[in-house]
């Protein structure tokens, strides 16, 4: 296993460089396609967000199982384990795609109902990125097989090359024929073979052999991840967490138009960009953190949990000042046209940028002490808050009640969350 610096310092390397890619993108995406095709990007972009609920977080369990069995060298118990688990999310994902097919469509045929807010070419779009997120599931098993084998930088790295390659042929096709269709078709087409390129490689690095489907197999690989994997907790979890992840734009699209949905996103993607450059040490120790979590090297922890709480509040600090003081200035530079919302909107994007890396901060820390079922409450609680904040005011306050909702639900996030530092004595 690599050590943690290592692993921290590469991780930050690909994860900085994957924030200056995410940059460039949105600025070359955002002049080709023009003020309305951008909103419908964002909106096609947010959608998978909320479907990889579809994995149940049976990847942590089946991280934190195989790992036992590397340092076991069991590798008939692995390999069952990992093409059970392959074999079965992969049945189930497609048995997903069908019923979303039916339901778009039910939608875009207007045999049951029509929506008029968004035309069905980009409804058609959004499946098929659903279905690359849907199909991409299973081939978790990749990133999770590094993380197993202490490689969380190889992750990093693979991840960094495949969103390369989808976002340059993405915008090449774009520039050259002009059909935001046909870019957005190629797009998804690398993204699933650049999952399956990378599940491949994990198979042959670690030697797994090969096991055709089995109902045996795939009913005693989820057994074991239930029982040994911590399956159940962490599948709660995971939807109560990613049932409200990216839910403010695709949900937003329905209600608001789709050049302030790209606007809006411009100036949040800057906020993040801002937010994580000015938390670059912070990135950097996460991994270190997670690694050592799953090791339980409880003493690594606590010196690593003071550290990152101080450097993300001095570089929260610095960002809020480089945001608050040109924030519109350099959205509006980066994507090639004036963005302009009221002040109050800069300043809560700023407000919830600090609310969002403090509740990653906690998240990551409950995590790695695997407090999973405090995370569950902490989790349903301020995602109950947000579909309600966010439900009542959407039709009335637009953008503003996107922040709105995620402040409040942010901060009841932390609350609780501080309440479970404090209750396990954790150190911060």
């Amino acid at each position: 296993m690599k050590s943690f610096s290592h692993q921290a310092r590469w991780n930050f390397i690909f994860s900085a460089t994957g924030q200056v890619v995410s940059v460039a993108f949105i600025a070359f995406a955002s002049r080709l396609l023009g003020h309305v095709n951008f909103g419908y990007y964002i909106w096609i972009a947010a959608l998978p967000g909320m479907v990889v609920v579809f994995d149940l977080y049976l990847g942590l369990s089946l991280q934190n199982r195989l790992t036992e069995l590397l340092f076991a060298e069991d590798r008939r118990t692995r390999d069952e384990l990992v093409w059970g688990f392959l074999w079965g999310m992969l049945w189930a994902s497609l048995i997903f795609l069908l019923v979303c097919v039916l339901i778009v469509y039910a939608i875009t045929s207007g045999s049951i109902w029509k929506i008029a807010a968004i035309p069905s070419e980009i409804i058609w779009l959004g499946l098929i990125q659903v279905a690359v997120v849907a199909l991409g599931v299973p081939l978790l098993v990749a990133g999770v097989g590094f993380n197993a084998g202490g490689q969380v930088h190889l992750g990093a790295a693979w991840t960094l090359g495949t969103d390369i390659l989808a976002k340059s042929a993405f915008l090449a096709t774009l520039a050259i024929t002009g059909s935001f269709s046909v870019s957005m078709v190629l797009f998804a087409t690398i993204a699933m073979l650049s999952n399956v390129a990378v599940t491949a490689r994990f198979m042959r690095i670690y030697k797994i052999a090969f096991m055709a489907p089995s109902l045996a197999v795939t009913r005693t690989a989820f057994r074991e991840l239930w029982v040994l994997g911590n399956a159940r907790e962490w599948a709660a979890l995971r939807v109560a967490d990613g049932f409200f992840k990216n839910s403010e734009l695709v949900i937003g699209a329905f209600v608001i138009n789709a050049a302030t949905i790209g606007d809006f996103a411009v100036l949040d993607r800057l906020s993040n960009a801002l937010m994580l450059a000015a938390n670059s040490a912070y990135v950097v120790l996460v991994p270190a953190l997670a690694a050592a979590g799953i090791s339980g090297d409880k003493g690594r922890m606590a010196v690593l949990t003071k550290r990152v709480g101080r450097l993300s509040l001095a570089g929260l600090v610095l960002f809020s000042i480089v945001f608050l003081a040109g924030g519109e200035w350099i959205a509006s530079l980066w994507a090639g046209r004036t963005i302009d919302f009221p002040l109050l909107v800069v300043v809560l994007v700023c407000a919830r940028a600090w609310t969002r890396v403090l509740c990653s901060l906690y998240w990551n820390i409950l995590f790695g002490y695997k407090l999973i079922r405090g995370l569950l409450w902490a989790t349903i609680a301020s995602g109950s808050a947000y579909a309600a904040l966010y439900g009542a005011l959407i039709s009335g306050y637009g953008v503003l009640s996107i922040l709105i909702a995620q402040i409040v639900a942010q901060g009841i996030f932390l609350f609780m969350a501080r309440h479970m530092q404090e209750k396990y004595h954790l150190d911060l």
